[in-house]
């Protein structure tokens, strides 16, 4: 019952990402409810769900397709937070993608040739899911969603769900192991929660400050400093 919910869970909350992003037409939102769908088609390769649905595929199949999903949905997700964050235009933030874009394909394809175990595969890719859910979560809090609202349940279990994909090398072999399944589900289920408030309900901006500007000309680096200034300088300033 617990993995049949865990697809559900899944499934509706890219349903609301989508939403969010048909509704608003923020490009961040199109970039994280292809992560969330590449999430949902994740599900499938696990092996706990499809025997619940009564699938029995090759589970020497399903590693490669589950190590290559996590990368996939890690780069999107960096990419996505670059972007909240305005880094994806600067040097090393296009060349952070670009690496884990090629590094990620090229382990897993490594793994498969040298045929190391199912532990070693997936190593990599889930401390890099891992650290790519935490980058997600804190760039949303910070930029887009804020902390005091039921939509902070969207990135805190996203951050949350992050803790656990780290931990994994270590504590896959432990008693510990099915507990933290069960975590990981809470948080999906904060996820959603949090999901739904942020694609039905409006997100209060912060307030803004307010500052004496100079007279004169501006030069800003980024689209956010710029609609900052456009609300802080006068109208009269900026006619022509």
């Amino acid at each position: 019952m617990l993995e049949i919910l865990n697809v559900v869970v899944r499934l509706f909350t890219w349903g609301f990402s989508l939403y969010r992003w048909l509704k608003k037409r923020e490009e961040f939102m199109l970039l994280l409810s292809i992560a969330l769908w590449i999430d949902f088609l994740a599900a499938f390769t696990q092996q706990p769900i499809l025997t619940c649905l009564g699938l029995s595929p090759d589970a020497t199949a399903l590693m490669p397709l589950l190590s290559m999903f996590a990368v996939i949905e890690a780069v999107l997700l960096i990419t996505t937070s670059f972007f909240v964050l305005e880094r994806l235009k600067m040097f090393w933030g296009a060349l952070t993608v670009a690496i884990s874009s090629l590094l990620g394909p090229a382990y897993i394809l490594a793994g498969v040739l040298l045929n190391v175990s199912p532990t070693v595969l997936m190593a990599f890719p889930l401390l890099f899911l891992g650290i790519a859910l935490m980058l997600a979560g804190y760039a949303l809090v910070k930029e887009e969603v804020g902390t005091k609202n039921i939509a902070t349940l969207f990135p805190l279990g996203l951050f949350l769900l992050g803790i656990i994909n780290v931990t994994y090398p270590i504590t896959i072999r432990t008693s510990v192991a099915p507990y933290l399944y069960g975590l990981g589900a809470v948080f999906r289920a904060m996820v959603f929660v949090g999901m739904v408030g942020y694609a039905l309900f409006h997100v209060v901006p912060p307030k803004s400050i307010s500052v004496n500007l100079p007279p004169g000309a501006f030069y800003v680096e980024s689209r956010r400093a710029l609609k900052i200034l456009i609300t802080l300088v006068p109208i009269r300033s900026l006619e022509l």
